[in-house]
């Protein structure tokens, strides 16, 4: 499973992670931090290569 962690992400705005993932599993959650939707994640960890905050992450 692929996670965000909201203690080392910092949204501002529209998370630039959602144009890079290419099942567009990312979205952005009513509290302003985005979230992996795991249903749709091919866990390719592209998202986990990109972030630069670090924030993304894999967890088993």
């Amino acid at each position: 499973m692929i996670i965000i962690d909201k203690e080392t992400c910092k949204p501002e705005g529209r998370c630039p992670l959602m144009r890079t993932c290419p099942a567009m599993a990312i979205k952005m959650g009513e509290d302003g931090y985005p979230y992996i939707v795991q249903e749709k994640c091919i866990r390719c960890q592209t998202c986990v290569r990109k972030c630069t905050e670090k924030a993304v992450r894999i967890e088993i």
